[in-house]
C-alpha cells in the first residue's frame, strides 16, 4: 500500500508556468551591472531579432518553433548576452512539450553556472530539473538534485515539493531511516494536508519496518485529523492495526482493523478480514472471530493465510462449545500436509 493518487509533481507545475518577453517586452537589466564585454553581434538587432521571435512562438504554444529558433540562436552564438535567456526558453519549450529528457541537458547547463541572468529563477530551474529527472527514471539524480539544492529553495510550494519528492524516491528504495529524515523535515516545513498525511503514513511505516510499533502508531495516529484523502486514513488505520497487535494490545488493534476494513478493496480487504479474525479470537470474541475467518476463507479459499484460518475457525467452535464440528474441521487438519498440521493434532 504505497501508491498514491496525489504527486508531489501536480504542486509544482503549477508554478513553472512562463510568458517570455516578445522584442517589446524587454528584460529588466541585473541592478548596477556593468554589459559583459561584447563581441559585434552582441547588438545586433538581426541576431535579437531571432531571439525575440523564438519567445513569440513560445508564447502562442508554437513550441516546435520555439525550439528551432531557440537552437539555432545557440549554435551560432553561444556567448551571446542572452543566451542563458535562449536556453531556459528551450528548456521550457521541450518541457511544454513533454521532450523531459531533452530539456535535462539545457537545464543542467544554466544551473551548472554560478551566476544567472537576474530575469531567471534559479529554483523554478531546480524544479523543473527535478520533475525531468523523476519523469525519466533518474529518481535517484533527481534525490541528489533536490538534496544539494533544498537550502536554496525559498518558495514554501517548491520547498514541500521537494522535500516530498525525496521522501517519495526514499521510501520508494527501502532507505526507512532515511524517510524519517526526510518525512520529519517535511513535516516541518507546513505541508498541505494531502502532503502532510502520505508524510506521516511514509514515517510510520518506515518506523514500522525499523521494527519501533510505538513511534509509528505516533506518526499513523496524527493522519485521521487531517481531514485529509480517505485513502490516507484508511492506510494509517490498517497499519496501526498491526503496530498495536505486535505490542499486544489486541483491544485497540480490534478497534483499528474495524475502521480500516471499510475503506479496503480487493486483497488488502481480505488480509485485513483474516487480521481482525484472530484479533477477535484474542479477545476472545469467538463468534465475531468465526464470522471474520470464515468471510476470509470464502474470500480466499487458497490463500496465504487458509490453513491458518481454518484451524483458528475450528477453534472458535471448540471454544463456543461445538465439539463436534471442531472435531471435523481439526481432523481435516490433521491429516493434511499444511504447516498447522501438528498444531491440529493437540
Amino acid at each position: 500500500m504505497t501508491s498514491s493518487p496525489l504527486s508531489p509533481l501536480v504542486v509544482v507545475s503549477l508554478f513553472l508556468a512562463l510568458t517570455l518577453p516578445s522584442s517589446s517586452q524587454e528584460e529588466a537589466p541585473a541592478p548596477a551591472a556593468q554589459p559583459p564585454a561584447a563581441k559585434d553581434d552582441q547588438n545586433d538587432p538581426a541576431l535579437e531579432e531571432q531571439y525575440y521571435v523564438a519567445n513569440g512562438a513560445y508564447n502562442r504554444k508554437l513550441y516546435p518553433v520555439a525550439i528551432q529558433q531557440y537552437q539555432a540562436f545557440l549554435n551560432a552564438h553561444p556567448d551571446h548576452a542572452k543566451a542563458d535567456l535562449a536556453r531556459r526558453g528551450l528548456a521550457l519549450s521541450h518541457y511544454a512539450s513533454k521532450q523531459y529528457k531533452e530539456a535535462i541537458e539545457p537545464l543542467s547547463a544554466l544551473l551548472g553556472k554560478e551566476k544567472l541572468d537576474p530575469a531567471i529563477s534559479r529554483e523554478r530551474l531546480v524544479m523543473m530539473h527535478g520533475q525531468c529527472l523523476l519523469i525519466t527514471g533518474e529518481k535517484d539524480k533527481a534525490k541528489a538534485l533536490y538534496a544539494a539544492e533544498i537550502a536554496n529553495l525559498k518558495t514554501p510550494a517548491y520547498l514541500q515539493a521537494a522535500l516530498a519528492s525525496i521522501s517519495d524516491v526514499s521510501f520508494d528504495a527501502g532507505q526507512w531511516g532515511e524517510v524519517v529524515t526526510w518525512t520529519g523535515k517535511l513535516l516541518g516545513a507546513q505541508p498541505s494536508k494531502a502532503q502532510a498525511a502520505r508524510g506521516y503514513y511514509q514515517q510510520g511505516y518506515a518506523h514500522y519496518q525499523l521494527k519501533d510499533p510505538e513511534k509509528a502508531i505516533g506518526a499513523l495516529s496524527k493522519i485521521e485529523a487531517l481531514e485529509a484523502d480517505p485513502v490516507w486514513i484508511t492506510r494509517g488505520l490498517y497499519l496501526a492495526g498491526e503496530c498495536y497487535n505486535q505490542l499486544k494490545k489486541s483491544q485497540e488493534a480490534m478497534q483499528a482493523f474495524q475502521k480500516a476494513l471499510p475503506g479496503l478493496k480487493g486483497r488488502d480487504a481480505i488480509e485485513c478480514r483474516y487480521r481482525l479474525g484472530l484479533t477477535r479470537f484474542v479477545l476472545k470474541q469467538y463468534e465475531e472471530s468465526a464470522t471474520d475467518l470464515a468471510a476470509y476463507l470464502e474470500a480466499a479459499a487458497d490463500g496465504p493465510h487458509a490453513a491458518e484460518a481454518q484451524l483458528y475457525l475450528a477453534r472458535t467452535h471448540l471454544e463456543r462449545g461445538s465439539f463436534e464440528t471442531a472435531g471435523t474441521q481439526l481432523k481435516a487438519l490433521a491429516e493434511g500436509t499444511s504447516k498447522v498440521t501438528a498444531r491440529a493434532n493437540l
